[in-house]
């Protein structure tokens, strides 16, 4: 547990900073710091995007802090975006879970779902609002 105090030190306490959407949807583009949803082989978790590479190629450099979701219709050159998050399994409650991981992956930005807004500490422990917790709940494979 990260504890309340931790939990809002981490997030701070100006929602005029929030990146995510209000409303669980589809975006255009992705933004460090937004809280997404990603497929993960047959079921989904929650990332919160800390940045972006490209997937092949020698150089994998995007410094970028904003990423399209899908390439552009006139490109022609697509090499395939990562996004590296620290990923979290949705409890039954709506509570969150760290996934642990051993090293870094970059989760192809094609397994993106939708943003969500940022979740909200409920007894020391991030929880998703009722709303996005309703909104991942209705997903299907």
């Amino acid at each position: 547990m990260i504890g309340l105090k931790n939990c809002l030190l981490f997030f701070g306490n100006d929602n005029s900073r929030l990146t995510s959407s209000s409303h669980p949807s589809k975006q255009a583009e992705v933004e460090v710091g937004d809280w997404c949803v990603f497929k993960q082989c047959n079921s989904f978790n929650i990332g919160v995007t800390l940045g972006f590479a490209y997937l092949s190629e020698k150089s994998r450099s995007f410094t970028l802090k904003r990423a399209p979701t899908t390439p552009p219709k006139d490109c022609k050159n697509v090499r395939g975006l990562g996004c590296l998050c620290t990923y979290y399994r949705v409890l039954p409650d709506g509570k969150l879970k760290q996934i642990q991981v051993t090293s870094q992956t970059y989760k192809d930005i094609n397994q993106y779902v939708a943003t969500i807004s940022q979740p909200v500490c409920v007894d020391e422990v991030l929880a998703l609002s009722p709303e996005a917790l309703n909104f991942f709940k209705n997903l299907s494979i």
